[in-house]
């Protein structure tokens, strides 16, 4: 991401929560066509077709579930602010290394959030998330001013990071953040690269399941561009690629807690950003969506127990 700010500085030019709101139901419609029993187009509430094991039955029965607008725009949201109070603590720790003093460079940022504030006033009285996520942000800053402790604590983590391989240069491009691909989520921050490369080892190693270069899986599950992406080399009955166990793969993921929640709305879109066929090319939008709503149907894939295994060995 090449400015920071960039995200709220679009956020609040104008209100945007109607074309937000557009955009999630627009998105949902491109793979999810089949799964949908209702659209609110006004409220942005999505009634969807949702599956669940039932034990006592030992089978798969049908329900509904509702996909909300606020909700999703509440995790974008969050996700952007957590990301920015990164990137402050960065930069803190560059100004200070320099014996500069961080006051005004902070002062700055605390005015421009202030800013952001009224803004938030205006536009999105309907949304009080993002007044509350402001006022938490400015708080932080505030917390961020000037005090030994503080810088001692930030060179300390960042050191940490450095002493990783996969950290690369702020200004080439696969390191900028993407929203599409996903984000490791780990107790430990010093865990989550050594977790991402054993998933990595585990997904290559004879016969392999995917082929990819190392950094670019590691960018795809650290919120980072994605260049050649994840070939995928599982088949299905009719030699294509099977587009199931990557569905299947990621929901583990995501229920087992390795990877952050994400709205239903975004699967999509995070496998066709992320996975290539077995060919190394994109997938067709209609055949990925078709693929995702027979996924949804069961929830399983031909290849269930041996992704269940890799993932308890991570």
């Amino acid at each position: 991401m090449n400015n920071p700010l960039e995200y709220f500085e679009d956020l609040f030019s104008s209100d945007k929560s109607e074309f937000k709101k557009r955009k999630m139901i627009s998105d949902y419609l491109e793979f999810n066509s089949g799964d949908i029993i209702n659209i609110d187009q006004h409220k942005g509430i999505i009634v969807e077709k949702r599956y669940f094991y039932d034990e006592k039955s030992n089978d798969w029965t049908q329900d509904t579930g509702t996909l909300k607008f606020e909700n999703v725009f509440k995790d974008e949201f969050k996700t952007e602010v957590k990301i920015f109070k990164e990137y402050l603590l960065n930069k803190i720790l560059d100004i200070s290394s320099t014996g500069i003093s961080t006051e005004t460079f902070l002062n700055q940022i605390y005015s421009k959030i202030q800013t952001y504030l009224q803004k938030a006033n205006s536009y999105y009285t309907l949304y009080p998330f993002i007044k509350l996520e402001l006022e938490n942000l400015s708080s932080f800053i505030l917390e961020q001013l000037p005090k030994k402790e503080n810088f001692t604590k930030v060179k300390e983590n960042r050191i940490s990071r450095q002493a990783t391989p996969v950290v690369h240069n702020s200004n080439n491009e696969s390191n900028y953040f993407h929203q599409d691909s996903f984000n490791w989520d780990s107790i430990n921050e010093d865990d989550k690269i050594p977790q991402i490369k054993n998933l990595y080892q585990l997904l290559t190693k004879r016969p392999p399941i995917i082929s990819a270069d190392e950094s670019d899986f590691i960018n795809a599950f650290t919120q980072k561009n994605v260049q050649a992406g994840i070939t995928w080399l599982l088949e299905g009955k009719s030699r294509k690629t099977n587009v199931a166990s990557i569905c299947y793969l990621i929901h583990k993921l995501k229920e087992e807690g390795f990877i952050d929640n994400f709205s239903s709305t975004d699967f999509g879109k995070k496998i066709k950003y992320v996975f290539r066929d077995k060919e190394g090319l994109e997938f067709v939008p209609n055949n990925l969506k078709s693929s995702i709503s027979d996924f949804r149907k069961t929830y399983l894939c031909d290849y269930s127990e041996r992704i269940d295994e890799i993932i308890s060995e991570i």
